[in-house]
């Protein structure tokens, strides 16, 4: 890491304090790791993708929020403010901002280039496995919904409604994410963080 990256992710670090451990500074570091594995394998130019993945969530609203579509379109604009302050080009700027907007998923962007195509699946990926199971029930937490419907938990008879029962998200979003992500690394992991996630569930039916 050069001095810049030093200094931008000392100050960035900072802004991710929040009561949000799903979009806290451990989610970054998350996401700029994997970003650095599927990065070199995809032929990335990490001196774009690196910072767009440090900022990508500086602007967070929760998901019941009436602008949260425009999430990272407030993340870019923010981040085009921090990164003039570090010697950031305008042609740098530019393009770690587009990075930043495309990666949103509520958004629906295709990625324009090989890092936005990168972030979006790094992004994507630290909402499967175990991690995403943790991000997901804390998600359902803060928006009052149960774990699971007492009278049918896996819907065999209703309709999924995740924003009332979390388990549902599984099955709403969670287990589709591996035909939206762009890399091949990022499908095979995809597969296999939802393979443990259907473990869980397994397990969570015998408990139940």
């Amino acid at each position: 890491m050069n001095q810049r990256m030093k200094k931008l992710t000392e100050l960035i670090k900072k802004k991710y304090n929040n009561d949000d451990p799903g979009h806290d500074f451990a989610h970054i570091m998350r996401v700029i790791a994997t970003c650095n594995s599927i990065g070199k394998s995809a032929g990335a130019n990490l001196e774009i993708l690196i910072p767009a993945a440090l900022l990508h969530d500086v602007v967070n609203l929760p998901k019941d929020h009436p602008e949260r579509k425009q999430a990272s379109q407030k993340a870019a604009e923010e981040a085009k403010s921090i990164l003039k302050n570090f010697d950031y080009s305008e042609n740098e700027v530019s393009q770690i901002t587009t990075v930043i907007i495309e990666h949103s998923y509520s958004l629906g962007k295709r990625p324009s280039n090989i890092e936005s195509a990168v972030l979006q699946d790094a992004d994507r990926l630290d909402a499967l496995g175990a991690i995403g199971i943790m991000r997901t029930v804390t998600c359902g937490c803060r928006l009052g919904a149960s774990y699971y419907d007492v009278g049918d938990p896996f819907a065999k008879v209703r309709e999924l409604d995740d924003k009332r029962f979390t388990i549902d998200h599984f099955f709403v979003k969670l287990f589709k994410l591996a035909d939206t992500v762009n890399t091949q690394d990022a499908k095979n992991e995809a597969n296999k963080r939802i393979e443990f996630m259907r473990f869980f569930l397994d397990q969570l039916a015998k408990e139940i």
